[in-house]
């Protein structure tokens, strides 16, 4: 399988060049990004579920917060900034 957000815009770009065929660029990039979106939201919470003494029952805020790496915040802080200035150029 490919992982790496450059391998699949890679593998897009070698399909697209093959069958002529642009929008399955757009589609690997939301695809993948989608995915790295959910991971974002979905890791720190599983680390924090793990490191809890009660298990999920042992999640608080603060035991989140600090599951939450810092460039975690910077790539949703990112994402929703270019997301914003792409909203602004079709508007």
């Amino acid at each position: 399988g490919v992982h790496d957000t450059a391998q699949v815009m890679g593998a897009a770009a070698s399909y697209a060049d093959q069958y002529a065929d642009m929008a399955v660029v757009s589609a690997a990039a939301v695809a993948k990004l989608t995915r790295n979106v959910a991971l974002a939201a979905v890791v720190p919470l599983l680390a924090a579920r793990h490191a809890a003494p009660g298990g999920a029952a042992g999640v608080t805020g603060a035991s989140l917060a600090k599951a939450v790496p810092g460039f975690v915040l910077g790539f949703l802080a990112m994402a929703a900034l270019r997301s914003a200035g792409d909203a602004q150029l079709v508007a």
